[in-house]
């Protein structure tokens, strides 16, 4: 009898403390470098890390390299 007097004891006082938890743990964190432009640039502003831009090849060289690669990878 003590025992289901204890589980009866336990499951209410769970119950209890449990229903407002929700209202709580609402800790507003707020990041150490929010106001660091370097990490999160401008915001609705341009990308600052834009497309690399290669010197032209005016060997021709790299266009016959690429072009070995996708017939290995890719043959006809």
């Amino acid at each position: 009898m003590k025992k289901i007097r204890f589980a009866l004891f336990t499951f209410i006082l769970l119950t209890a403390a449990s229903c407002g938890i929700k209202n709580h743990n609402r800790a507003e964190l707020v990041p150490v470098n929010a106001d660091d432009t370097r990490i999160y640039g401008n915001i609705g502003g341009p990308a600052l890390q834009l497309a690399n831009k290669y010197e032209d090849d005016k060997t021709g060289k790299t266009q016959e390299r690429i072009g070995a690669i996708r017939d290995k990878f890719f043959p006809k």
